[in-house]
């Protein structure tokens, strides 16, 4: 991986789900009166981690394949030029989008807060807007038939048993 890109798929993943996933969450969580430096401690907040943990390494996992099969980052702006079908790809097309909600899920659980639950739904939303009017077109017309392809048999918000392509 050229450290042009690697630099840029650091700074896209810190700008766009650190906001999403950190940044965001902070504010709503301290605006409803949470003290994020001292979680509580309990059964929940051992789910909580087990529910993050897998998907921030999904998320970096992802990332990583962005740059060195797509030859680009999660950003828009310098998306993949190649079409991404391997790694967690190659069982669900979103899984970037479906590790930050793991994030936020978890976040949600560890703190136990509604505004954060709240907030994780608006999220979805508008992941599941952005993917369904935006991006998917996109890739459509950037991808062609490939894509269709890879639509008919990878689901966009869960996971498949067989990876596609085998």
């Amino acid at each position: 991986m050229k450290p042009l890109l690697a630099f840029k798929s650091i700074l896209f993943a810190l700008l766009l789900s650190g906001t999403v996933a950190v940044f965001f969450p902070f504010l709503v969580l301290t605006h409803s009166g949470v003290n994020v430096l001292r979680p509580s401690v309990s059964v929940s907040s051992f789910f909580a981690i087990i529910v993050g943990l897998p998907g921030l390494g999904l998320l970096i996992h992802c990332i990583w394949g962005f740059a060195a099969y797509g030859r680009g980052t999660l950003a828009p702006i310098d998306a993949p030029k190649v079409l991404v079908v391997r790694g967690a790809h190659g069982y669900t097309r979103n899984p970037m989008y479906l590790a930050v909600l793991s994030i936020l899920i978890s976040e949600t659980i560890l703190f136990q807060n509604g505004y954060m639950l709240t907030y994780t739904a608006i999220v979805f939303i508008c992941f599941y807007l952005f993917v369904r009017f935006y991006e998917e077109p996109v890739l459509r017309k950037r991808f062609g038939v490939a894509y269709q392809d890879y639509c008919r048999v990878v689901p966009r918000w869960w996971f498949t048993l067989h990876p596609y392509g085998t």
